[in-house]
């Protein structure tokens, strides 16, 4: 019985796009997938089979990548004239890319992670990049594109095109105190060809995958593992943005320009996402 659906791991996604490997990794997420039972062996011709018919694959493209991704993400083992896959687990590629695999699987239906025959690749890699933002339901932060450039590789086109089936984001607005203590908006000057004009600060755009967040299953004994087997201090980092005045206070590594959540009866537009400079 062919799979139903994809299980994507966001910090593998993320550092597979800046490494220029989400098509190896794309594929090795289909042939985990159709690896349900989970013993990370697969025979070739049936997974080539499967991934010509099921996966959108072309015969041409499914053995160029499987070459690509040879010592990676798999071995293959040949005995008595039939070739086996081996996949390689979470762990051995998560240290490979050098980093955690995070907290949750996103689940995508193999329909929607594939696209059709003329567009994989691209649908791929767009699903790859949206498992770089939090799934509804959990809190997500305002983030700027040249943040999140850094932080996935993929250029401020690129994140536009992606985003166009894979994310929904949210516009947020900046506001600050008068002396009075009354709500008032931070202006920017634009300049256009002919004039120039105040316009409502922007901040960063919220965003979320519409893919669906997963049960954790063995993630949380595979970072256990990664953690007892690797010395790695990090940096504190700061932070900009506080969803109440209380972790504000809290927070000591704040950034110089920290913004607070407006709460819903002092924004000055109804339903907008709107911060205060704290």
């Amino acid at each position: 019985m062919p799979p139903e659906v994809i299980r994507l791991i966001p910090n593998l996604s993320v550092s597979a796009l800046k490494e220029k490997l989400d098509k190896v990794l794309s594929l090795w997420y289909c042939l985990r997938a159709i690896n349900h039972w989970g013993s990370g062996r697969l025979d070739q011709s049936k997974a080539i089979y499967t991934l010509i018919h099921d996966f959108n694959y072309s015969k041409s493209a499914a053995y160029r990548v499987l070459n690509e991704g040879l010592g990676k993400f798999w071995d293959r083992q040949t005995r008595n004239g039939a070739t086996t896959i081996c996949l390689y687990g979470l762990e051995k590629v998560a240290q490979y890319f050098n980093t955690w695999c995070g907290r949750y699987y996103l689940e995508i239906h193999i329909a929607d992670f594939v696209g059709n025959g003329n567009n994989r690749v691209a649908t791929q890699r767009a699903w790859l990049y949206a498992s770089f933002y939090k799934p509804q339901g959990d809190k997500a932060l305002p983030i700027s594109r040249a943040s999140v450039q850094e932080a996935t590789g993929v250029r401020r086109r690129s994140q536009q095109r992606y985003e166009k089936v894979t994310v929904k984001s949210v516009a947020n607005y900046a506001n600050r105190k008068d002396v009075r203590g009354r709500m008032i908006p931070i202006l920017d000057l634009v300049s256009g060809k002919c004039r120039q004009w105040l316009v409502h600060k922007r901040l960063g755009n919220t965003y979320h995958c519409i893919a669906y967040k997963s049960a954790r299953g063995m993630l949380r004994k595979v970072n256990a593992a990664l953690n007892q087997s690797w010395i790695r201090g990090e940096a504190w980092k700061s932070r900009r943005f506080f969803d109440t005045v209380k972790s504000f206070i809290k927070c000591l590594h704040r950034d110089q320009e920290s913004y607070v959540f407006v709460n819903v009866k002092d924004r000055l537009v109804e339903g907008r996402r709107e911060w205060c400079i704290a």
